[in-house]
C-alpha cells in the first residue's frame, strides 16, 4: 500500500535523525570523539532524499520504459504473426479460387480460340475464292464491254442521225403523192422493226431489176403517230430477234435500200434529214449481229455476278458470325486478363505477407533469449523502483550523517540502526545495500582514483559524501 509505505517512511526519517543523535554518546564512549547532529542535518537529509529519489526513479523508469517498449513490440510481433497466419491462410484460399477461375477461363479461351481460328480460316478461304472469282468475272465483263464497244460507233451515228429528224420532216413525207422508191423501202424496214403489217410479198420492176413490192399504204399510219420519232429514239434494241433480222435481209444485204442506188445518199436527195432513218436501221442490224455474240457472254457475266453476290452475302454473314465469335473471344480475353491481374495481385500480397511473417518470426526467434532477459530486467526494474523508497532513505541518511564517524561505526549505523528500522517498518529496501554502488558510478570512482583517491570503501564513501552533500562535509 503506497500510503502505508509513505507514512512509514516519514516516521523512519524522523527516527533516523533520532537514532544518529542517540548514537553520538555511544560513539564518544567507544572512541572518545564528539559528534554533533543538528536540525540542519535533518533538513539536508530530507532535501537529498527528494533529489536522489526523483533522479533514481526517473533513471530506472526510463530504462524500464525502453525494455518494456521492446517487450511490447515483441509481444505485438507475436500477435501480428498469428494474425498474418490467419490472413495468409485466407489469401491462399482466395488465391486458389482465383487460380481455378483463371484456369477455367484459359481453357474456355483456348477452345474458343480454336473455333475462331477455324472460322477465320474458313472465311479467309471463301474470301480468297471470291476474290479470284471476282477477278475472273471482272475480266469477262471487260471483254464483253470491249465487244459492245464495237457497236457503239453505229449507235452513236444512229442517235446523231435521229436527232436531226423532226416531226416536220415526217409530215412532208405524208404529203408526197408519189414518194421516191428509196423512201418506200426505208419505211418497209421501219414496219418490220415495229412489227407492223406488210403487203404480201410480190416483185415489182424498178429500172432494170426486180425489187420487193413496197407497203407504203401501211407506212403512212406509222409515220402519222405523234410519238413516232420518240418511239424510234427509245426503241428497245435488245428486243430485236433473229426473225426480224431475216425479214430485213432483202433490204440490208440484197439489192435493197443500202445499195448504191437506193442507199443513204439517194434517200438524202429524196427526203433530207429523214435519210437518217437509213443510218438508224443499219445501226440496229449491226448492233443485233454483235449482241447475238455478246449477249450470251453478258448473260454468263450477269449469272456470275449474281452468283458472286450470293456468295458475297454468305461471306458477309460468315464474317458477321466471325466478328461475334471474335467479340466474345475479346471479352473472354479481357476477363482472363482481369482474373490474371487479380490473381497476381493476391499472390503478390500473399508473398508480401509471407515475407513479413518470416521477418517477424526471425525477429522473434533471434530475440527469444533477449525476451527472457528483458522480461527479467523489466521485473527487476519494477522491483528496484519499488525498493527505491528505502534505498534512497538509507543512502541519503548515510551521506547526511555518517561523515564524522569512522568506517566501523558507519557500518554499524547503516546495518544495525537504519536498515533494521526500515525492515521493522516494512519499508521496501535492498538488504545489504552498497552505498558506493548505489550513489557512485564506476567511471566516477575510476576518475577519483586517477586523481589520487584511495580505492578502499571508506575513501570512496568519503568521495561520495563530498560530491553529494548539500553542506560543507565534515570528514575525520
Amino acid at each position: 500500500d503506497a500510503d502505508a509505505v509513505r507514512g512509514a517512511l516519514v516516521v523512519h526519517m524522523g527516527r533516523a535523525h533520532q537514532m544518529i543523535n542517540e548514537s553520538t554518546a555511544d560513539f564518544f564512549e567507544r572512541f572518545r570523539r564528539h559528534v554533533y547532529v543538528t536540525p540542519k542535518s535533518f533538513l539536508s537529509f530530507v532535501s537529498s532524499y527528494k533529489e536522489v529519489y526523483s533522479a533514481k526513479v526517473s533513471e530506472k523508469r526510463e530504462l524500464a520504459s525502453q525494455i518494456n517498449s521492446g517487450l511490447v513490440k515483441l509481444d505485438q510481433a507475436k500477435v501480428d504473426v498469428e494474425a498474418m497466419k490467419v490472413e495468409l491462410r485466407q489469401k491462399e484460399k482466395t488465391l486458389a479460387v482465383a487460380s481455378e477461375k483463371s484456369s477455367a477461363l484459359l481453357q474456355d479461351i483456348t477452345q474458343s480460340t480454336a473455333k475462331a481460328e477455324k472460322k477465320k480460316t474458313e472465311v479467309q478461304s471463301v474470301k480468297d475464292a471470291l476474290a479470284e472469282e471476282a477477278a475472273g468475272i471482272a475480266q469477262d465483263k471487260l471483254l464483253v464491254e470491249e465487244d459492245l464497244a464495237a457497236a457503239k460507233p453505229a449507235l452513236d451515228a444512229a442517235e446523231e442521225a435521229l436527232s436531226a429528224i423532226n416531226q416536220k420532216d415526217i409530215g412532208l413525207l405524208k404529203t408526197l403523192k408519189k414518194p421516191p422508191e428509196v423512201i418506200k423501202r426505208l419505211f418497209d424496214e421501219m414496219l418490220i422493226f415495229f412489227m407492223g403489217p406488210l403487203e404480201p410479198a410480190a416483185l415489182a420492176d424498178y429500172k432494170d431489176r426486180k425489187i420487193v413490192e413496197p407497203s407504203w399504204g401501211h407506212a403512212l399510219p406509222l409515220m402519222a403517230r405523234s410519238t413516232f420519232l420518240e418511239e424510234v429514239q427509245k426503241f428497245p434494241k435488245d428486243a430485236i430477234n433473229d426473225e426480224t433480222i431475216e425479214l430485213l435481209f432483202p433490204y440490208s444485204q440484197s439489192e435493197g435500200v443500202y445499195n448504191a442506188e437506193l442507199g443513204y445518199d439517194e434517200a438524202k436527195k429524196a427526203s433530207g434529214n429523214v435519210a437518217g432513218l437509213c443510218t438508224w436501221c443499219n445501226s440496229m442490224v449491226l448492233y443485233t449481229q454483235i449482241a447475238k455474240v455478246v449477249k450470251p457472254k453478258m448473260a454468263a457475266v450477269a449469272a456470275a455476278e449474281s452468283k458472286l453476290k450470293l456468295a458475297t452475302a454468305r461471306l458477309e454473314k460468315a464474317q458477321a458470325d466471325l466478328d461475334v465469335v471474335q467479340g466474345e473471344l475479346d471479352q473472354m480475353q479481357e476477363a482472363f486478363d482481369r482474373a490474371t491481374a487479380e490473381k497476381q495481385a493476391i499472390q503478390t500480397d500473399a508473398e508480401a505477407t509471407q515475407r513479413r511473417m518470416d521477418s517477424a518470426n526471425k525477429l522473434i526467434g533471434g530475440l527469444g533469449g533477449e525476451y527472457t532477459r528483458w522480461k527479467a530486467e523489466s521485473e527487476q526494474f519494477a522491483d528496484e523502483i519499488r525498493r527505491m523508497v528505502g534505498d534512497a532513505a538509507l543512502a541519503c541518511a548515510f551521506v547526511s550523517y555518517a561523515g564524522p564517524f569512522n568506517a566501523q561505526y558507519r557500518e554499524l549505523l547503516l546495518r544495525d540502526r537504519l536498515e533494521a528500522d526500515c525492515a521493522a517498518r516494512r519499508i521496501p529496501h535492498t538488504a545489504g545495500l552498497s552505498i558506493t554502488s548505489f550513489l557512485a558510478e564506476d567511471h566516477s570512482v575510476a576518475e577519483w582514483a586517477a586523481q589520487g583517491l584511495p580505492t578502499d570503501e571508506l575513501a570512496v564513501q568519503n568521495g561520495i559524501r563530498v560530491t553529494r552533500t548539500r553542506r560543507w562535509p565534515l570528514l575525520i
